[in-house]
């Protein structure tokens, strides 16, 4: 695990913003702020819900980066 220092927290988001900015085209932005990126894969019948494919945070003391694509 690499550590980074919270001024760098802002750069880190935004590359990893980067990785999954490149499918949006075929997804779902609900959330785009300077903290907070989320994609969605769109509706399930299956499930009677939206299904989550990835997303990054800035947190307190990290950066989060979740990617779903089961």
């Amino acid at each position: 695990m690499t550590v980074i220092a919270q001024k760098e927290f802002g750069s880190v988001f935004n590359s990893l913003k980067k990785v999954l900015a490149r499918y949006e085209k075929h997804l779902n932005v609900t959330l785009n702020t300077v903290t907070s990126y989320n994609l969605y894969a769109g509706y399930s019948e299956k499930y009677k819900r939206e299904i989550y494919f990835g997303g990054v945070q800035i947190k307190r003391n990290y950066v989060s980066f979740l990617l779903m694509p089961v």
